[in-house]
């Protein structure tokens, strides 16, 4: 059974196109499952897809490990509120801006002041999501196809997942892959 969150708003925060004409920011969709608690993250990067923003894609598979679904949608929900589905990693990158940076971000614009993991003085989910877009922009990767270009070759061996990795509590890989999958780039294992 899926269900459908929809979106009042455009991208520009204006009423959404049933009022305006807009085109508007479109649903997120879940299946029941997903919006029961306790969800791992793995099944939340089996639900969600976004082959239209790096900038979804960025933002759910860094939430995605130790959250449960039921969040990683409401993050992905405020996001797209605010900004649309079809960022990519720049327009990610100036809205952490436009906000004072990842710390405000978190508070302003997500919602969710979520750390990386659960050590003291652990960096915020938020904070490993501006230095991955940085990373992004550092390779000239701001698009979904941008990132199919520059890991299609080789998925596990690229500058991507080489950065990406030393990322904070990035090391594993896990939201590398999740990052691939929810990007339709790779099937789900």
């Amino acid at each position: 059974m899926t269900v459908t969150d929809t979106h009042t708003q455009s991208s520009a925060g204006r009423p959404s196109s049933a009022s305006t004409g807009e085109e508007a920011a479109g649903p997120v969709e879940r299946t029941a499952a997903e919006a029961a608690p306790g969800g791992s993250g793995k099944e939340a990067a089996d639900l969600l897809r976004f082959p239209d923003s790096l900038a979804l894609c960025i933002i759910a598979a860094v939430f995605t490990t130790g959250s449960n679904p039921h969040a990683v949608r409401n993050v992905v929900r405020r996001y797209v509120s605010r900004h649309g589905r079809s960022d990519g990693a720049r327009a990610l990158q100036y809205s952490i801006a436009g906000v004072g940076g990842a710390r405000p971000w978190a508070v302003e614009v997500v919602e969710n002041r979520k750390p990386a993991n659960t050590h003291p003085g652990a960096p915020l989910k938020a904070e490993v999501i501006e230095r991955a877009v940085q990373l992004m922009v550092d390779l000239d990767i701001d698009t979904v196809p941008d990132l199919r270009a520059a890991v299609t070759e080789s998925p596990e061996a690229n500058p991507v997942l080489e950065g990406w990795t030393r990322l904070p509590s990035q090391s594993s890989g896990a939201t590398y892959r999740h990052l691939l999958t929810i990007a339709g780039l790779v099937p789900e294992p």
